[in-house]
């Protein structure tokens, strides 16, 4: 890497907010080339995965590209990598927060996911699915199915989402 490419760096700190260019995406995480970078064929800037964004999905091409232009915020600096560690989601709302007002709040959404013996996965919100156990269900239900649940709870700290089926 040449000397401009690592005086780059050194003016990189940690907290900072960045902008750039997604260079390349492979399944462990994307490639930004970041704004003001010297050397535009060889990135510097990183986003793994869980970085990326507070939805779910299946596939990085379903909630990223090559050529989106992205802000993050800077997350490590690593100068034996020569590589700028960046969040897309810092600087993104987290969808659980808002969710943690809505406990007893009736809702609908599509099921997402069977989950085995355990239930299904409905979608209450932008980003965030919630479990209802299989005990509630009755009948078949498929992936798609429309489905009126209530908030029973959120536990922020793991990230989970109860809910109970509502009989319309």
């Amino acid at each position: 890497m040449s000397a401009a490419a690592r005086d780059f760096l050194k003016g990189v700190r940690k907290g900072s907010v960045v902008c750039g260019t997604v260079g390349a995406i492979h399944n462990f995480g994307v490639f930004v080339h970041l704004d003001g970078e010297p050397d535009p064929e060889d990135p510097i800037g990183f986003v793994r995965v869980p970085e990326i964004t507070w939805r779910h999905f299946r596939e990085l091409d379903e909630v990223i590209a090559v050529e989106d232009r992205v802000r993050g915020e800077v997350i490590d600096v690593d100068e034996q990598r020569l590589q700028v560690c960046v969040s897309l989601k810092a600087l993104q709302p987290d969808p659980f927060v808002p969710l943690a007002g809505r406990i007893g709040e009736v809702v609908r959404g599509p099921v997402t996911m069977i989950f085995g013996d355990h239930g299904v996965f409905v979608r209450v919100a932008d980003g965030v699915e919630g479990l209802v156990p299989r005990a509630q269900l009755r009948g078949e239900v498929r992936v798609g199915d429309e489905m009126a649940v209530e908030i029973a709870e959120v536990d922020l700290a793991r990230r989970r989402v109860l809910l109970s089926r509502v009989e319309w």
